[in-house]
């Protein structure tokens, strides 16, 4: 018996005829179900769903991100809903992120066309006095108009983040003006390039700094000369060919640096910049001989393992559990599988093969250990 689908009767979809740039539209479909169940109304934008309502499903209506559309869900029911900001052109895209919630603006300018991604149902909106936006190359973000929902100021902004593609080339400046609390910056896959102490100067509370996926050549030793509070720097899958390791020792509070996919060759001596509270560099595919991850004492336990006659301290800050393990031959006195556990967590189970090696040294190590017992009773 073949499969039969059965389809809504009589449905009737209604939508403006045209509607103004940024303006808010219903959109309504009609339909009768006979008295049966309805398993799901989903809504298109061309070949891309961005809306959806399966009513035996938590959460019953769902939203999906597409460019130009933002679907208020308090707004919305199982025939109509309200749709922000029907955007046809021409406008830069920024979100901004509170302690608790995702909040959303965006700011009209002249050189990029994209749309809106669904973060939530507490949006922050902002528009531009002017539609021009950059000037020689520079954002600057001096004029915004704020309007504000769910009770929100610009004080509840804690952090950044661009959605552009290749259009940013400096860091936004005057956004303290605007955003007086910022702890966090986020510009990735864009054409970042040139990075001063001037650029970040305004942002003395700043925590994360997440600059991936740019073009970013040197980092100068006196970046991070206004930014004492950085705990986390993300300059992944940039061009960066040195870094000098006093960048980052008056960083009394960084915990985290992740500098893979750059061209950087010799990173000895990052280890001694913070290591009270530096927990794990991560230099992967950057062309060094050394190890692709360094980690702290919190991932290597004291009296683990056994060094040999060569190594009469284990350097935990410039070598990974693998690399380790390697150099000492497995010469291992006592490793358990906590040591894999605390490496998979340190990894955030992004480097699995690593700790898959990890695990087979470790049963490797108990296989010798096991066999070296049982000679010793023969």
């Amino acid at each position: 018996m073949k499969d039969i689908v059965l389809t809504l009767k009589d449905v009737r979809v209604i939508v403006p005829a045209a509607v103004k740039r940024g303006e808010n539209v219903n959109l309504i479909c009609q339909y009768d179900l006979e008295g049966d169940t309805l398993y799901s109304l989903k809504w298109y934008k061309g070949k891309r769903e961005f809306f959806r309502f399966t009513p035996k499903k938590e959460p019953s209506l769902q939203t999906f991100p597409v460019p130009g559309i933002y679907v208020e869900l308090s707004m919305s029911s199982v025939h109509k809903m309200k749709n922000f900001n029907l955007f046809a052109s021409i406008f830069c895209f920024f979100i901004v992120q509170s302690y608790y919630k995702v909040l959303s603006i965006t700011i009209e300018c002249q050189f990029y066309t994209g749309g809106w991604i669904y973060l939530g149902e507490s949006i922050y909106t902002c528009y531009m006095k002017s539609n021009e936006a950059y000037t020689n190359g520079r954002v600057t973000i001096d004029s915004i108009d704020t309007a504000h929902r769910g009770g929100k100021t610009n004080y509840d902004v804690k952090g950044f983040i661009s959605l552009n593609t290749k259009t940013i080339e400096f860091i936004p400046t005057s956004l303290e003006k605007v955003f007086k609390n910022l702890i966090s910056i986020r510009i990735d896959n864009s054409n970042l390039r040139d990075i001063r102490k001037e650029n970040l100067k305004a942002y003395p509370l700043l925590k994360g700094l997440y600059l991936y996926r740019n073009k970013i050549e040197v980092i100068r030793v006196d970046l991070f000369q206004y930014n004492p509070n950085l705990e986390v720097i993300f300059l992944e899958d940039n061009k960066i060919a040195h870094i000098e390791p006093q960048t980052f020792k008056n960083l009394n509070k960084i915990r985290v640096l992740m500098l893979s996919y750059n061209l950087c060759k010799d990173f000895f001596g990052f280890a001694d910049t913070r290591e009270e509270t530096l927990k794990l560099i991560q230099t992967i595919d950057n062309g060094t001989c050394i190890s692709d991850q360094f980690t702290s004492e919190s991932f290597i336990t004291p009296n683990v393992i056994k060094t040999n006659e060569r190594f009469e301290k284990l350097q935990e800050n410039e070598e990974t559990i693998l690399e380790s393990l390697r150099k000492l031959k497995n010469q291992v006195e006592k490793l358990t599988v906590e040591i894999a556990t605390l490496s998979r967590q340190q990894n955030n189970c992004e480097n699995s093969c690593m700790v898959s090696k990890v695990e087979n040294a470790i049963k490797e190590s108990f296989r010798c250990s096991r066999e070296s017992s049982n000679s010793n009773r023969g």
